[in-house]
């Protein structure tokens, strides 16, 4: 641990008449100077299911009841292309009891189980229906294979029907499920543009969603979604979804027909955009008494520092956070500066317990500027300290005589 706030001029002597002044400015996350806040007021849920019956360890009696909850509770689905113009415009704003439905890998079910039951809320009015993410080499595939598989899956002739009839959507999760965090370039840009050209041959339709494997993915993949022409992609990071929320990193709840009207379920419904900050001293290492933290989410969870620097110059901005394998790889610092803000994603699984330099930018004084975290990331955040040191001053040159 460090001592707490510290303003620090340190004047340098020089051979003659000329002095140096070296500014340091200390926040963490006790100083009046932090603040940590809820931004969103509004999100919206995707669910993720996959297998609904037996072989899946499922009743698909508990799945009906699930949608009947959903229904009953005046919720209705949301489609993608509405979310999407909503995070991109603010247009049309979701009704406050939407949902987005989702299926992975093209089970049987999807067409046995859930377009039945979405055929039922229709009659009765109800707005329900829902997206079928196909690994496109698994499409019409038997239990057995080829290639080998335990479960049974929808074929092309049974998702054109439910898209038909406008009740579930058939878009990409790859060729062959394949984690692509882990294949090569060309691997990758394969799995990512063949599956669509499949899906796109196979239903006579422009396929623009994806859904990645496992969850995994890095920023080379999402270069190669939007090179690949896709408009949305789900994750499997949990939260809601907002204004901030990227296109193509949505969030998503995990959820199971067996989790029945459980606590596990219906807190996906209770939840607000952001979650409130905390304190902790879990992990070694942390500046001060203690530091802030958040769970991964949607960005609606904010933390801020904010400073004004005596004179005009160039300072280098750095944090202080206690690493552990539990947090985020990606955590987004955005610094506010003379040229604009710049985000900058911070490995928060290493290099804890020492200042990590964020850059370098131009400060005027007498400008209130700052430095923000979200919770927009892959694992906790942590907002401890900032550290902001003068580099260079065109006016930090004292004559004396």
């Amino acid at each position: 641990m460090c001592h707490r706030s510290l303003i620090a001029m340190t004047v340098v002597l020089g051979a003659g008449a000329a002095y140096g002044a070296e500014f340091d400015l200390i926040i963490d996350n006790l100083d009046s100077g932090f603040n940590s806040r809820i931004e969103c007021t509004r999100g919206v849920p995707i669910l993720m299911y996959h297998g609904l019956d037996g072989p899946h360890g499922h009743d698909p009696e508990d799945f009906r009841t699930q949608m009947r909850w959903l229904a009953d509770n005046g919720y209705q689905c949301l489609s993608l292309d509405d979310l999407k113009d909503w995070i991109k415009t603010g247009e049309p704003e979701p009704p406050s009891k939407s949902v987005i439905l989702t299926f992975d890998d093209v089970y049987i079910t999807v067409y046995s189980v859930a377009y039945p039951m979405f055929q039922t809320l229709r009659d009765e009015g109800r707005t329900f229906f829902g997206y079928n993410y196909a690994h496109s080499l698994y499409v019409g595939v038997p239990p057995g294979g080829p290639p080998p598989t335990s479960f049974d899956h929808a074929d092309y002739p049974e998702c054109a029907e439910m898209e038909a009839d406008g009740l579930m959507f058939t878009e990409s999760h790859t060729v062959t499920h394949s984690n692509l965090t882990a294949l090569s370039f060309e691997q990758e840009w394969n799995e990512i543009s063949q599956s669509k050209s499949d899906i796109e041959q196979g239903m006579g339709k422009t396929v623009r969603h994806f859904s990645y494997p496992f969850g995994e993915y890095n920023a080379e993949t999402v270069e190669l979604l939007e090179l690949a022409g896709y408009e949305t992609a789900v994750s499997t990071i949990e939260g809601l979804n907002t204004r901030d929320t990227p296109l193509l990193e949505l969030r998503r709840y995990n959820v199971t027909p067996s989790m029945a009207l459980g606590s596990s379920f219906t807190r996906i419904f209770d939840a607000v955009p952001g979650t409130e900050w905390g304190v902790s001293v879990g992990a070694p290492g942390w500046f001060g008494e203690n530091y802030a933290l958040a769970v991964a989410g949607n960005g609606c969870s904010t933390a801020e520092w904010t400073f004004t620097v005596p004179t005009d110059g160039t300072y280098e901005v750095s944090a202080w956070w206690a690493a552990h394998p539990n947090r985020a790889s990606n955590a987004p610092f955005k610094v506010s500066h003379s040229g604009g803000t710049t985000t900058l994603p911070m490995n928060q699984r290493s290099n804890g317990s020492q200042w990590n330099a964020l850059g370098t930018w131009s400060f005027p004084a007498e400008t209130t500027w700052s430095v923000s975290l979200s919770n927009l990331a892959d694992g906790f955040v942590i907002a401890d300290a900032i550290r902001i040191r003068q580099v260079s001053s065109p006016t930090d040159i004292w004559v004396i005589r």
